[in-house]
């Protein structure tokens, strides 16, 4: 993991190269390398180890479960 001095993170791989670029708010949470909790401007989403994006940052927050919390609506999307 990388922060930078705005305080953004990013995660580099075990070769050094830069796997999430640096923009999102907090420490991205691995739970596999298809499947990264992320926060980018207070919501949350999922990206893989390649930073494709599998659901947008917009929700309130996701559990490592795969919960997650949109609208005042608990669903499951993993």
């Amino acid at each position: 993991l990388v922060q930078s001095a705005q305080g953004l993170w990013g995660a580099y791989d075990t070769l050094g190269n830069l796997a999430l670029p640096v923009m999102y708010d907090l420490p991205p949470k691995i739970i596999h390398l298809n499947k990264i909790i992320v926060r980018q401007n207070e919501r949350y989403g999922l990206v893989n180890s390649c930073n494709e994006v599998l659901f947008r940052c917009g929700y309130q927050y996701i559990h490592p479960d795969g919960t997650a919390y949109k609208n005042g609506k608990h669903l499951k999307i993993f």
